[in-house]
Order: structure tokens, then sequence, then C-alpha cells
């Protein structure tokens, strides 16, 4: 079999399924010893972008010229993934906010999120894998693919921010802050990137970038020093 005509981009997007899922347990056990709201968001932020990662993937490894099922595959995956989003939203708010309610601003955030949607659906993608360079090309339309690009850069450039200005506002939980940031910027790039490029590299390059944001946002948030952000039991979060 010809190299590029594996749908490698989808067993790159399951693997990064089974990662988040790995992240989202030991994440629970941190929570299960802490009980703080940034373990429990986050755990909750993994979770979901597993559930979205293989409801999504899989279809590709072994059904990559099943026009109809990748259709569903995206429709359906991408009703899961504002879940995640919302989580993001509301922790990064509450952070900067600590006097709002994170769980009105989770389901102002999925409500948002399943707004766009509503878009997806009525204007719903047309898949095709390109086998003679390996990938497959969702065809999603302008309307939706701006719409989640435009909600992407508020909830994730919005959250790195909210951890640089943590980061640069106290020193002792600097590099952890900036390490979350760095790979929100990671997700940033990468996630959006699917709706508009049409190459075997770039695209791979995208699911590449997603997979190292969640990497990295793993890594910062397990980092040793204690956190003392202001804001609600945030100042109480310790991983060691």
């Amino acid at each position: 079999m010809n190299f590029l005509n594996f749908p490698l981009s989808g067993l790159v997007i399951v693997f990064g399924g089974f990662v988040c899922l790995i992240f989202a347990f030991r994440l629970h056990r941190f929570f299960l010893s802490s009980k703080t709201i940034l373990n429990q968001y986050f755990r909750n932020f993994f979770f979901y972008f597993s559930i979205f990662l293989l409801i999504l993937g899989f279809p590709i490894i072994f059904s990559p010229f099943n026009n109809y099922i990748l259709k569903w595959a995206y429709l359906t995956s991408h009703t899961i993934v504002w879940f995640p989003w919302a989580y993001l939203f509301a922790i990064s708010l509450y952070i900067f906010f600590p006097r709002l309610n994170p769980h009105y601003l989770f389901f102002f955030g999925l409500l948002v999120g399943e707004v766009v949607q509503v878009f997806i659906f009525l204007f719903p993608p047309a898949p095709f894998f390109h086998q003679e360079i390996g990938i497959l090309d969702f065809h999603t339309q302008f309307l939706p693919s701006l719409l989640i690009m435009i909600w992407d850069i508020i909830v994730f450039c919005f959250a790195a921010l909210v951890f640089i200005y943590q980061g640069v506002k106290n020193q002792s939980i600097r590099i952890k802050s900036f390490i979350i940031a760095f790979g929100l910027f990671f997700i940033i790039v990468g996630g959006p990137l699917h709706n508009f490029v049409t190459s075997f590299f770039l695209t791979l390059s995208a699911d590449i970038a997603t997979l190292a944001g969640f990497i990295i946002i793993f890594v910062g948030l397990i980092w040793k020093p204690k956190i003392k952000m202001r804001g609600g039991d945030i100042t109480k979060i310790s991983y060691s």
C-alpha cells in the first residue's frame, strides 16, 4: 500500500483521543485528592475532547471512502466538541473573574457552541478522501468554518492570555502558567487549520500540533509548584 493512501491523519486523531482519555483519568486522580475546580474542569476538558476525537477519527481509519459516514462522524463529533470548549471558557473566566459562577459560565459557553453547531447542520461538510495524497478533506463550508475559527480564537486565546497574565503576576506559578498557555496556542493553530488545509503534510501537521498542544497543557497542569491564583478554590491547588 502506498504510504500516502493510508488515512494516517485518522490514526493520529484516534491516538490523540486515547492520549486525552489517559490525561482525563490522571487528572481525575488529582481531583479526588484535591477537589479543586481547576482539576475538575480540565479533567472534563480532556475527557470530552477524547470522545470528540475518537468519534471523528475511527471512521476516517475504517471508512475513508464512505462520505455519508464521514459526514455524520463530523456532525456527531462536533456536537461533543463544544463541551471541552465550554469547560475551558468557564475555568479561564473564573480564574480572571472569581466572583462569577463557573457552572453558569460553562452553560453559557456550551450554548454559544451549540448555536455554532446549528450552522454546521444547516451547512454540512462534504467529505472526500483524496487517495492520491492520502488526506481527508471535509470540505467544510465557509460560514461554519468561520464561526468555528472565531469561537476557537475567543475561547483559546482568552484562556492562554489568562494563564500568561497569571504567570507574569505570580512568579511561583510562572513556568506552570506559561506551559499551559503555550499548549493552548498549539491548539489555536492546529484545530481550525483542519478546515482550510488541502495537502497531506499540512493536514498531518495540524493533527500533530493539536496533539502536541494537549500534551503540553497536561505537562503544565502536573507541574510541581503550588498554584496561587486569585479566585475561589484555585488558591488551594497543589500537584505534588
